[in-house]
């Protein structure tokens, strides 16, 4: 992440209305892992970016204060090339999934976790159906999970086709490729099955169990990790960004998720990419709709990887 060398001060207007996007704009960055910090009359974000409120600045957006920070360049990369004369003519936001169809291009992303604010709207008055596939991956545009997920699932309809392949896959890869019993992996999300084959394996959570390290104490040992597996529902959060600068230069960053998507450019920011390519749109949809959850079943989705 780069991170500017002198402060950035950014004017918002958090009058009347505003004042309650503002407060929610806080509570997403500080949920996404960034450090907030106000006393009232100012605020200030990883000690880079103030937040002056203003009568005459912009509406609050918590997209606006990372683009500030310099923490915005992975979802650039990844909504840049997506076509603009495609329409989407399926959207299906799912308790766990979230899955966008247009054209030949098909994806799906995590829905925020059940709890948080994923039971609400985000259809705008003129409705998503008919939208451009660049249209609903600018979502990703956003520090609200919700809008997230819809932009990644966008996303990866692009980058995860199946009839793609890239110079950078690699045959195997994810767990799998990693050797027992799994000394100096960390992994960040619920894998737990995954400690069955690693059982030296640690898992950072936020809420952690026996032999996890919880997620406030993880910097040391991210930074000394061998290799450091990274859920890609941190896309989905916008948590991706302040994590990645915690790994030490000889830690190796896998992300990997059905929620990742193949783009090589990402290849800048971390070693490896492992990720999952939609083989049967219809199977998918029924299974969205029918609250599944493993969605890494034989015969729709397929397993891919990219490495460097």
């Amino acid at each position: 992440m780069h991170t500017p060398t002198s402060p950035s001060e950014l004017r918002i207007n958090n009058d009347g209305e505003n004042r309650a996007k503002w407060h929610k704009m806080l509570a997403e960055l500080a949920e996404a892992g960034w450090a907030v910090e106000t006393d009232g009359a100012s605020t200030t974000i990883a000690q880079t970016v103030s937040l002056i409120p203003d009568p005459a600045g912009a509406e609050p957006s918590g997209f606006a204060v990372l683009e500030a920070l310099g923490a915005t360049e992975i979802e650039r990369l990844l909504v840049a090339p997506l076509p603009d004369d495609v329409a989407a003519e399926n959207i299906l936001i799912g308790f766990n999934w979230t899955f966008v169809e247009a054209g030949p291009y098909c994806g799906i992303a995590r829905s925020p976790s059940r709890g948080t604010e994923g039971a609400r709207s985000i259809r705008p008055p003129e409705g998503l159906h008919g939208k451009s596939l660049k249209e609903l991956g600018k979502f990703l545009f956003s520090t609200d999970p919700l809008s997230r997920s819809l932009g990644l699932a966008a996303v990866n309809a692009y980058w995860n086709r199946r009839d793609m392949r890239y110079p950078e896959e690699t045959a195997k890869g994810g767990f799998a490729a990693l050797q027992p019993p799994g000394d100096g992996v960390i992994i960040i999300g619920g894998f737990r099955g995954a400690t069955k084959r690693l059982p030296q394996a640690r898992i950072v959570e936020r809420e952690p169990k026996p032999g996890d390290i919880p997620a406030e104490e993880a910097g040391p040992a991210i930074h000394g990790a061998k290799t450091l597996i990274i859920t890609a529902q941190t896309l989905m959060n916008a948590s991706l960004a302040p994590l990645l600068p915690l790994a030490g230069p000889q830690t190796r960053k896998v992300l990997l998720g059905p929620s990742a998507p193949l783009c090589p450019g990402l290849l800048a920011h971390v070693e490896e990419v492992a990720a999952t390519v939609v083989l049967d749109p219809p199977a998918i949809e029924r299974f969205i709709r029918e609250s599944g959850t493993m969605i890494m079943l034989d015969g729709i989705t397929e397993s891919r990887w990219l490495a460097r």
